[in-house]
């Protein structure tokens, strides 16, 4: 088998774009430790990947990202070249147009995470809220800013940027069930189950985050309705504690909670723990 210069010798000469033969050289440098090998492969990749595989969206903002952030922990000069990239972005989405203008501010946010520097994007994110200029790229990108934002426990936030849960879940139930149904031939049962469960977990997580994010701001109507959709949907008592550790998290839980563990603790979880820690909520407030 070459080895790493030679396949990237190879690589150079082709008149290819070999997307899929730079991402898997980038790997393998990266892994080896051939640092500078892996940042020159990772940084074209990031710079040409779309152009030439657009499929391969969900691969760059995932699984390439995370071999980025690996590169930037151990590789200074990886630090120094995404950060100019992450800049660049920043400068490019303030002139573009509209959907650039989007997709610009979506890879600003992705480089800012990798390099640990997301502080910049929420007093971006203060500085532009509420703001009309801005609704429609926030409505483009609201996914990407929502993470960060139940990342920092911004619960008020997230309720302000998510005004309809219940849809955005639906819309989240919709992509699971078109998602397994392209894939269903091609795994087997066990491959099946495990997706399936890790779907759950995350409209679990999804749930959560919308119902603290309500709660935060005072909309205990649209956080009545999620509860009875969410478990509509997971009928289980994993779904159930997820909604009360988040009404705790955001300090406005209520006695709706204590049902929810009621009947969590009838399915035969354990919840004495959590009840302890609703209780005092609701007797004290939120920790400081």
């Amino acid at each position: 088998m070459p080895d790493l210069q030679e396949r990237a010798a190879e690589i150079e000469a082709s008149d290819q774009p070999m997307v899929d033969e730079r991402f898997q050289l980038a790997r393998d440098a990266l892994r080896e430790r051939v640092l500078d090998l892996a940042l020159s492969q990772f940084k074209w990749l990031w710079d040409n990947m779309l152009k030439y595989a657009l499929s391969m969206s969900g691969v760059r903002s995932s699984f390439m990202a995370s071999e980025i952030e690996k590169l930037i922990e151990c590789h200074p000069p990886a630090r120094a070249a995404f950060a100019a990239k992450r800049d660049a972005l920043l400068e490019r989405a303030q002139r573009a147009g509209r959907m650039s203008q989007r997709d610009a501010y979506r890879d600003w946010i992705e480089l800012s995470e990798r390099l640990g520097d997301t502080d910049v994007v929420l007093e971006w994110y203060d500085g532009i809220k509420g703001n009309i200029r801005y609704q429609e790229v926030l409505d483009g990108m609201s996914r990407d800013i929502e993470e960060l934002l139940a990342k920092n426990e911004r619960w008020a936030d997230l309720g302000r940027l998510i005004p309809d849960p219940i849809s955005r879940l639906q819309r989240q139930l919709d992509l699971f069930a078109a998602r397994n149904t392209l894939v269903k031939s091609d795994r087997s049962e066990r491959d099946r189950e495990r997706q399936l469960e890790r779907d759950a977990r995350r409209l679990r997580t999804y749930a959560a985050h919308y119902y603290a994010g309500m709660l935060a701001t005072g909309n205990d109507t649209k956080a009545g309705a999620l509860v009875e959709f969410a478990i509509a949907h997971d009928d289980t008592p994993e779904m159930r504690c997820w909604l009360v550790e988040l009404a705790i998290a955001c300090g406005c839980p209520s006695e709706r909670d204590a049902g929810l563990l009621d009947e969590a603790e009838a399915m035969g979880r354990d919840v004495t723990d959590v009840r302890k820690r609703l209780r005092r909520t609701l007797r004290d407030g939120p920790a400081a």
